[in-house]
């Protein structure tokens, strides 16, 4: 264990309801189910996406959250074959305005027999939307993009998928069809982008199943894997992995299961070279899912800062870091009083 204090902000800190999803007919045309993260535009407005909700299929929304607490659906995702379905991670902001994302599903390319391998697409404020990359699957391109996408000083976009690239090494459940990408969108000159792909995932050493990337200051790629890695568990523990500017592809730590937990989700930089994230496992007493904060420093020491027992905290996900005071917050999916999560803090 670490240093850390852990908190539980629910007793410091008042909790308004900025927005309720009112859920009517079915998941609701204003969208249900917001698993993403949300951000802020320069004016204060929130934007975020839905998972499900929206109308005919619910296949999710783009909303925007004005700073009145006025909800505006920017876009409505349609589904296969000429649109995404299922966002799941949260939107990134880019230099240009812009807002980028990616669906889980859906799509023009083909995938177990039809259109469904995901996209990433494009919007602004206004709701004006496009696609920016419809995925194939197959040998030469990702499948299901699941993660969040990150930017660099020169505008290209970084994401990874979950599944595709070559059917090789031993990819975790529930994919037997490529162990995951890390792929690079470039603009073109005409407006269009193009896609490369930078890392194909095997499944053993490096990790599979790749679902979350972060970038720093000069450009390196940190991301996570939640399976692979070279200890034990069903499939592998997980690995962190770095990919500098160059292309090199590092794996930092592979996950032990236990104590040491397992399936990390999340990574975070700081300007000092320190990694924080969070993974499932970690406490011998725990009856679900649970989960650690975890610290990886500079010299790929890990350290274990906090144990959720369920009580705190169980199945932790992405973190926050406060550089000037070091402290990260984040938040649970279940534990807690009612077993409906928490919202954390961990003191340096």
């Amino acid at each position: 264990m670490g240093t850390a204090r852990y908190s539980n902000l629910a007793k410091a800190a008042k909790l308004s309801v900025l927005y309720a999803f009112p859920g009517e007919g079915g998941h609701g045309t204003a969208g249900a189910n917001p698993l993403g993260g949300i951000i802020r535009d320069a004016k204060g407005d929130i934007h975020g996406v839905t998972e499900f909700g929206g109308v005919e299929n619910e296949y999710g929304v783009v909303f925007k959250l004005s700073v009145t607490g006025k909800e505006a659906v920017l876009h409505t995702f349609a589904g296969p074959p000429k649109d995404g379905a299922e966002p799941v991670s949260s939107l990134l902001l880019g230099s240009s305005g812009m807002f980028y994302g990616t669906t889980a599903f859906g799509g023009s390319g083909e995938c177990r027999g039809g259109p469904d391998c995901g996209i990433v697409f494009a919007i602004d404020s206004a709701g004006h939307y496009s696609i920016i990359h419809n995925f194939q699957g197959g040998p030469d391109d990702g499948i299901e993009p699941w993660g969040n996408l990150v930017q660099d000083a020169q505008g290209n976009i970084y994401g990874t998928t979950m599944g595709g690239g070559p059917e090789a090494g031993l990819c975790g459940p529930p994919y037997a069809f490529g162990c995951g990408t890390i792929f690079k969108l470039s603009a073109n000159s005409d407006g269009g982008w193009t896609e490369s792909i930078l890392y194909n995932f095997t499944g053993a050493a490096d990790g599979s199943d790749p679902v979350t990337l972060a970038i720093d200051a000069q450009g390196n790629l940190y991301g996570a894997a939640l399976f692979g890695g070279s200890h034990g568990c069903v499939g592998g523990c997980g690995t962190v992995f770095k990919m500098d500017t160059g292309g090199d592809f590092t794996v930092l730590h592979s996950f032990t299961g236990g104590n040491g937990g397992m399936g990390p989700d999340s990574v975070l930089p700081d300007a000092a070279g320190n990694l924080y994230g969070s993974a499932i496992g970690g406490s011998p007493s725990c009856q679900s899912a649970c989960g650690i904060v975890y610290k990886l420093d500079a010299s790929q020491k890990f350290t274990v800062l906090h144990s959720f027992n369920g009580k705190d905290g169980d199945a932790p996900g992405y973190l926050i870091l406060n550089e000037g005071t070091g402290i990260l917050y984040g938040t649970t999916n279940l534990g807690g009083t009612s077993n409906w999560g928490t919202i954390f803090q961990l003191k340096p």
